[in-house]
């Protein structure tokens, strides 16, 4: 944690950070001749907390640039698993994008952190349908077992969220986002947000263990809503999803999640996946994971997917992950029975 001159003496505090993640995947078959993919993302982020830093109700601002980057290969990850089959990305958000704003926000805390309220350039991700292993960088690949498939979550962009402790064990989270979220910035995110008029919205209702343990111990239900998309073609959706999970002795962590999704905005009508985390003592964490899923587009094939990771936290600064998916009957290529993708990723955070 650093300390800005003149402004820490009032309060204020800053705390930057830094990771490098990369990720290499092989691909047991793909109809391209490289059956290869390596891909790395840098990102550098942190929170200016500015106002009411010693009474807790404290108002802060976010940011977050990457850069996603494919390394000596074709394609990166996350296209290269669409190419050899998986309907789901088989290497989630290692694409080939280059320079992203994906976070710049303000977040206002209330009621001694039981209310808080962000507006910005905001990831829904960050908070629709979370629970404690939906990070690529540190846990599962593929999309199955991140973010729900049966969800139509856009890219980063402009909107507002809101959260708030209901009881000590009941919580709500309620957003609305641009559903053309362009996190390049590519296109004026204000233009988009306030011309366009096309947004993504959700309301969750959840319970938890308590505030501390939200991501740990956590069952909610996810409503969702995405407005028709006409520039991109993309018809108007919605859908539920229902997650529960329980962080057992702090060690164990089994996980059930669903969704149902109506019009093909999102990759999944229909997605079920369970499974198990497990952290040993010297922070290595271990998990598997099984999925179902039915196309959105029903000239596709049901997919069912397998993934299973060990990260080797090496020391506070190196985690080491290598990586199994199977998956059975890819919906993307109806040519093959299965897809094996072997993966090994490395993380340095600072």
């Amino acid at each position: 944690m650093v300390r800005l001159q003149g402004a820490a003496e009032q309060g204020a505090r800053v705390t930057p950070g830094f990771d490098y993640t990369g990720l290499y995947q092989h691909y047991s078959d793909s109809p391209i001749d490289e059956e290869d993919a390596a891909g790395g993302i840098a990102r550098a982020y942190g929170t200016w907390t500015f106002l009411g830093r010693e009474s807790g109700n404290t108002t802060s601002l976010t940011y977050k640039v990457e850069n996603r980057h494919r390394i000596g290969t074709d394609l990166p990850p996350q296209t290269a698993g669409l190419v050899a089959g998986s309907i789901l990305p088989t290497g989630t958000a290692f694409s080939n994008t280059y320079s992203l704003l994906t976070n710049l926000f303000f977040q206002q805390r209330l009621a001694d952190g039981n209310f808080s309220v962000q507006a910005g350039m905001i990831d829904v991700t960050d908070f629709v349908d979370v629970y404690a292993l939906i990070s690529p960088w540190m846990h599962f690949q593929n999309l199955a077992f991140l973010t729900s498939p049966a969800i139509a979550a856009p890219n980063q962009g402009l909107g507002i969220a809101a959260g708030a402790m209901l009881t000590s064990n009941i919580y709500a989270i309620g957003s609305l986002a641009d559903a053309n979220g362009d996190p390049t910035l590519s296109i004026n995110p204000f233009d988009s947000f306030f011309d366009t008029k096309e947004y993504f919205t959700s309301a969750e209702i959840g319970w938890t263990s308590e505030k501390g343990r939200i991501y740990l111990d956590n069952v909610h239900v996810t409503y969702w809503h995405a407005d028709e998309r006409k520039a991109a073609g993309v018809e108007e959706s919605e859908g539920i999803t229902f997650s529960a999970a329980r962080f057992i002795n702090d060690k164990w962590l089994p996980f059930v999640r669903g969704g149902w999704s109506k019009g093909t905005a999102a990759a999944m009508k229909k997605s079920l996946a369970g499974g198990l985390g497990f952290r040993r003592d010297n922070k290595d964490v271990v998990g598997v994971g099984i999925a179902w899923g039915e196309p959105s587009d029903s000239t596709l094939r049901d997919q069912t997917t397998a993934e299973f990771f060990y990260r080797w936290q090496v020391n506070d600064v190196l985690a080491i992950t290598p990586s199994l998916q199977l998956i059975h009957d890819p919906a993307l290529d109806p040519t093959k029975d299965s897809l094996v993708v072997f993966g090994l990723r490395a993380r340095v955070n600072m």
